[in-house]
């Protein structure tokens, strides 16, 4: 079997991500530092690079849409097939490797769809922030 590399773009980009909201929705608040166990990480309370990244995306709108736009590449990739194979005749088989890149249009259209989303995004992110900042003056009033 000879293994070859190739590089593609992800098909259909704005039927997955209208086809799963919900799903992508769920993701954002458990990807990176939302995602953050405090309680189990008491140090993180009073840690301030991770106080600062809470507090930057809630305040900083570019910031905060480059956050979940990366959740949502993060999540495309994942999402998507990582090899293909291909038959060569009786005895031979091809595999392929894929790696995604993403063009300027799929960048686009995942704007599109955070523009679309972007108030309930947001405001799941400020929760989110919300209850962390409200187990971290918990850890460090005890």
């Amino acid at each position: 079997m000879s293994i070859h590399h190739i590089r593609e773009n992800i098909k259909d980009i704005n039927n997955i991500l209208f086809n799963n909201v919900r799903q992508i929705k769920n993701i954002i608040t458990v990807y990176g530092v939302l995602g953050s166990d405090i309680e189990n990480n008491r140090w993180l309370a009073v840690n301030e690079e991770f106080n600062n990244e809470l507090q930057r995306l809630i305040t900083d709108r570019e910031y905060e849409i480059e956050f979940i736009t990366n959740i949502i590449k993060e999540w495309l990739l994942k999402s998507q097939p990582k090899e293909r194979f291909v038959n060569k005749g009786l005895a031979s088989q091809i595999k392929y490797v894929i790696h995604y890149v993403f063009s300027k249009d799929d960048d686009i259209k995942i704007q599109n769809f955070i523009r679309i989303h972007y108030s309930d995004l947001h405001q799941m992110i400020y929760d989110r922030v919300m209850q962390l900042r409200e187990i971290s003056h918990r850890i460090i009033n005890d």
